[in-house]
């Protein structure tokens, strides 16, 4: 979950990783001792960048590709977060991983789209 958390752009929205399969009850205890904070109603973010960094720095190429896969195909199919879909496309650009995502989905053109527009 960690991992899942570390992706998701700062503050991340609270309901979408319990939509990528993660229990909402595991996130009690990150809450409780102090790895995640509160800034805003359902967003977290971790309380040290430098553990975020880490866990980003360790993470392998290819389990951030597939990650960023299964958020890509959860914003698309989420009409009422347009906002929250470019802001997870951005970051992507931040981490190289936005051209592979947007070739991967052809048959989502109008993610693809997104993409592409904000890879410039």
């Amino acid at each position: 979950m960690l991992e899942a958390a570390a992706l998701l752009d700062e503050p991340f929205s609270v309901p979408l990783l319990i939509e990528l399969g993660f229990s909402a009850d595991a996130l009690d205890p990150l809450f409780d001792n102090g790895i995640f904070r509160e800034p805003f109603p359902k967003r977290a973010e971790f309380t040290n960048s430098e553990l975020r960094n880490e866990l980003l720095g360790q993470m392998s190429w290819s389990k951030k590709r597939h990650f960023c896969e299964q958020v890509g195909e959860l914003l698309s199919k989420r009409r009422d977060t347009l906002d929250e879909a470019a802001d997870f496309f951005a970051g992507l650009t931040a981490m190289g991983m936005l051209a592979f995502v947007a070739c991967r989905q052809p048959k989502k053109p109008a993610m693809a789209s997104m993409a592409r527009l904000l890879a410039f």
